[in-house]
């Protein structure tokens, strides 16, 4: 549904600005206002926990990772929110074939989670 906008009070040195870049866009100063507010608005979709996990490229193989020192590991704690837990179990549990590192540190962590 379109809605006319008014913009009153507009100081004239925007206004000859916002018909130059109009120009230069090969648009109307009218488009061109359209296209500052849709880019200034328009924000892109979030995604879920899953999807972003499931979208990661696999990064190399193990033995890319072995050259890290060992480091004395100390107990973590994680809490997670019901929401980001289940989206965690749902990745777990989904056919996401993670490479046996990511796997092991997602197993670990799973096991460290406690639930809120």
């Amino acid at each position: 549904m379109a809605t006319n906008l008014v913009v009153r009070n507009v100081d004239e040195d925007l206004v000859v600005a916002l018909k130059r870049q109009a120009a230069s866009h090969g648009r109307s100063a009218e488009a061109e206002h359209r296209e500052i507010l849709r880019a200034a608005l328009q924000r892109p979709k979030s995604r879920s926990l899953a999807e972003v996990l499931s979208s990661m490229p696999n990064a190399g193989e193990d033995m890319d990772f072995d050259c890290r020192k060992k480091i004395e590991r100390r107990p973590a704690r994680v809490t997670l929110s019901k929401r980001d837990f289940a989206a965690l179990t749902k990745v777990l549990n989904s056919p996401f074939k993670p490479n046996p590192t990511l796997k092991g540190a997602l197993a670990e962590a799973a096991a460290k989670v406690r639930r809120t």
